[in-house]
């Protein structure tokens, strides 16, 4: 039997760069859309119904820029929502602080748009359980995971300890 698909949900605003991805994705035998949103909060109520109906998607793949939103807000929630899915941020965004930001935020992987030959090799290593950064965002990605959660003031509690 083979193995099942790996099911992918996109959160991506612009409806072109969306499609190719979809596209994209699905040519690859072991990929799956799973379903797409355009906004943080379509997203959320989305992925919440699939995980409501025991078919959570495997993978959560988001840009950062959103029209309501960050990307961050949505790995967060579903860092907070405990749902089953590991996260991949697919983004334009280069600098330093958006990676860092990123990783502290929940996100297993972050890979820069523009370089579709990464895309995949991103996916799978992701899934699989591992982390995947773009070589080049490869250090301030390590420097984040240096920092313990709860040193963010965004992020206060989340260590165990109240932050009153």
């Amino acid at each position: 039997l083979p193995a099942m698909p790996c099911r992918l949900f996109l959160v991506e605003d612009q409806e072109l760069v969306r499609s190719a991805m979809h596209a994209y994705f699905s040519a690859a035998d072991d990929l799956e859309v799973a379903g797409e949103a355009d906004t943080v909060g379509e997203g959320i109520h989305a992925i919440d119904a699939l995980v409501r109906q025991d078919a959570a998607p495997d993978l959560l793949i988001t840009d950062l820029a959103l029209p309501d939103a960050s990307g961050l807000e949505l790995i967060e929630h579903a860092r907070r929502a405990e749902w089953p899915i590991r996260c991949l941020v697919l983004s334009g965004r280069s600098e330093n602080q958006y990676v860092e930001a990123a990783r502290r935020a929940g996100a297993d992987g972050y890979v820069l748009k523009g370089n579709p030959n990464t895309y995949l090799a991103a996916v799978r290593t992701v899934a699989a359980g591992d982390a995947y950064c773009s070589d080049r965002l490869q250090a301030a990605w390590d420097r984040a995971s240096e920092q313990p959660l709860g040193t963010d003031p965004r992020h206060a509690g989340e260590s165990g300890r109240d932050a009153s």
